[in-house]
């Protein structure tokens, strides 16, 4: 098989945001104070939540004292999802085997409905996985990181047919889906 069904990425999607989940829940409940070494000087179980909406938020805080609020990250973020989304169909479309982007389009849509529960249902997500120096992260921006390099996986291994790709056979293909 070369693509994969649109049931198993379904359950994939569910699996990979229920793990996601029942860990924030399980350290939430029994770990949230906790600290230790993972990998001493590299990594430090850290539980912090975020409640910036995202890294970039943090930021802009920490160095700016400036906040983004959520309804301006979900008019960023939804419409580069639905973009992402409808590009994926498009491949999927044109390449027979798209088990890469498949896998791909797994991660990130874990990971947005991970960062979209987080900042739904407790307003802020759990991140628990301190890099030192440099930030606390967790399972869904791993599956965000997941999908960066499955998608460059996909394109580095179809680079030539990508590159006979026309931008107008997109933009017609996204006319056809969002005009009926």
């Amino acid at each position: 098989m070369t693509q994969c069904s649109y049931r198993h990425i379904t359950g994939y999607i569910l699996l990979l945001v229920l793990l996601d989940q029942v860990i924030k829940w399980v350290i939430n409940i029994y770990f949230l104070e906790s600290h230790f070494n993972i990998i001493p000087g590299l990594l430090e179980f850290h539980p912090t939540f975020n409640n910036k909406n995202s890294y970039i938020g943090s930021l802009l805080y920490k160095n700016y004292n400036l906040t983004i609020g959520f309804v301006i990250h979900l008019m960023i973020i939804l419409p580069a999802e639905c973009l992402i989304i409808s590009f994926y169909y498009f491949l999927r479309n044109k390449f027979q085997k798209t088990r890469l982007l498949d896998i791909a389009v797994v991660f990130q849509i874990s990971g947005i409905i991970c960062w979209l529960i987080g900042n739904f249902r407790t307003n802020g997500e759990l991140d628990y996985i301190y890099l030192k120096p440099l930030f606390v992260f967790d399972l869904k921006d791993i599956y965000n990181n997941c999908f960066v390099v499955f998608w460059l996986l996909f394109c580095f291994k179809n680079g030539i047919q990508i590159k006979n790709l026309k931008v107008k056979e997109f933009t017609s293909y996204l006319k056809k889906l969002f005009v009926r």
